[in-house]
């Protein structure tokens, strides 16, 4: 007979977002098995309030929703919906796909990040043209890496 070990009923996950224009990481507990999927939804509901207390913010619009994500040899395509492309000047636009891609790449599991909006690929975000045109990694995101102690 064979067993398996019991799932946690939840694990550790960082999501990201934006103190001083850099990203910063917020820790959540989220639900196993699908913890990209829960971590992107804690990241969708922006930081708390303890968060925002500590100077956290998102630039993610409020609205944005998640409409899938899938993995697939170690490139997570997530596609959300249009509020993520709209509102905000280059900076905004910046932070919060940087706020994706960390967010994604923080699973051994994910290296790069492609963008879909609302079930299409996408070539570029918002007015500003952030290029998304191949799967994404934190290298993409130099400026915006947190802030080394």
């Amino acid at each position: 007979a064979t067993t398996t070990a019991p799932q946690p009923a939840e694990v550790a996950a960082a999501v990201y977002f934006v103190r001083d224009e850099r990203m910063a990481a917020a820790a959540r507990q989220v639900a196993p098995p699908a913890v990209a999927r829960a971590a992107m939804t804690e990241l969708l509901r922006g930081p708390g309030e303890a968060e925002a207390a500590a100077g956290m913010s998102s630039s993610i619009p409020a609205g944005t929703t998640l409409h899938g994500l899938r993995i697939l040899d170690g490139v997570a395509e997530v596609d959300l919906s249009g509020e993520f492309a709209s509102g905000g000047g280059s900076l905004s636009m910046l932070t919060r796909v940087a706020q994706v891609v960390y967010t994604l790449t923080d699973f051994p599991t994910v290296r790069a990040v492609r963008f879909l909006i609302d079930g299409e690929r996408v070539d570029s975000i918002g007015g500003e043209g952030v290029i998304v045109d191949h799967p994404l990694t934190r290298d993409d995101f130099e400026d915006q890496a947190p802030a080394t102690p």
